[in-house]
């Protein structure tokens, strides 16, 4: 073995990898949603934490009244 491991095998995927020749995938485009024009103040990007906020109170709220009731 006049060659470490590391560099053998580095060779051997180097030599495996430069042979390897596939097809170019098809071209894919996303377009983002359109949400058009939006109320002052509302920052689209943060819509989700919004979502979330709502959701705790809600939870919150559903407990409370739970609790109330016993």
């Amino acid at each position: 073995m006049d060659k470490p491991f590391n560099e053998v095998v580095n060779t051997a995927l180097c030599s495996g990898l430069a042979n390897f020749h596939s097809a170019p995938g098809p071209i894919v485009t996303v377009r983002p949603p359109d949400f058009g024009a939006t109320r002052a103040g509302v920052d689209i990007n943060r819509l989700n934490q919004k979502a979330d906020e709502m959701a705790v109170k809600a939870g919150v709220h559903k407990a409370e009244q739970a609790i109330s009731r016993r």
